[in-house]
């Protein structure tokens, strides 16, 4: 009797287990196939760790940046290339004062001035000389004078006269030329030319003056006589010229 009370007790033992392996294997499968929803609200986010790249959509703002950003590593020079500037640029100016002051620092030492309208004779003679040509300056100074008087502004020439000695050759002709020089030796323009024989006088007026070209950045020219004769013998006589004007 005590052997089959051992045995039912051993049996039921085995059945109670095999039916709660039954039922724990039932409620896992049944758990693992079950969806889950965790509801939160906007105030209380479920926190998710991003995995690589993740796409943000809408828009992004960052409030917190400081009021200003130091960039300490630029180099002291910087090179800009803007092209798209038209070839002429506009510049106004609104500020100028009514009244300018110029300062000019490279004038010569000494300086003639004299007032707009300034009547004035230039003059002087050739001095006998050899050749076909001869080269001499009008002067202030009077006959005789080596160099050029220097003059300022314009010349307004109302009259030139010319006399050539007579030389003993009465068909020698001579063609004086006066020219406006830089007063160092340099042509810059041919003002006019008067033809004269041996032994004759040619005067000619200008109703109208006429006036010489402006002085440019040299504010100063003078007054040269160039003579050509038509023939070549030494000793020819003085050729005197007169010129009378007036600065302007």
């Amino acid at each position: 009797m005590k052997n089959v009370r051992m045995y039912l007790l051993a049996g039921c033992s085995v059945m109670f287990a095999a039916v709660s392996f039954f039922l724990s294997g039932s409620s896992s499968s049944a758990a693992a196939s079950k969806d889950v929803v965790v509801v939160n609200t906007q105030a209380n986010p479920v926190p998710v760790a991003a995995q690589g790249t993740t796409a943000v959509a809408g828009s992004v703002s960052v409030s917190n940046f400081p009021a200003s950003f130091a960039v300490s590593n630029f180099p002291n020079s910087q090179q800009v290339e803007v092209a798209n500037f038209p070839n002429t640029q506009r510049v106004s100016v609104a500020n100028f004062p009514d009244t300018q002051s110029v300062l000019v620092s490279n004038f010569p030492d000494a300086q003639e001035v004299k007032p707009a309208g300034t009547p004035i004779t230039l003059r002087n003679d050739s001095g006998i000389y050899n050749g076909m040509t001869r080269r001499f300056p009008l002067t202030t100074d009077g006959l005789g004078g080596p160099n050029a008087t220097p003059l300022n502004g314009r010349l307004a020439i109302g009259s030139i006269t010319v006399t050539a000695l007579w030389d003993g050759r009465d068909d020698d002709r001579a063609f004086v030329d006066l020219m406006m020089t830089d007063c160092s030796g340099n042509d810059i323009e041919r003002l006019n030319e008067v033809q004269v024989i041996s032994g004759e006088t040619v005067h000619v007026d200008y109703p109208t003056p006429q006036l010489t070209p402006w002085d440019g950045p040299s504010n100063h020219f003078c007054i040269a006589v160039i003579v050509n004769n038509e023939q070549d013998f030494p000793g020819r006589l003085p050729v005197y010229v007169t010129l009378v004007g007036n600065l302007r």
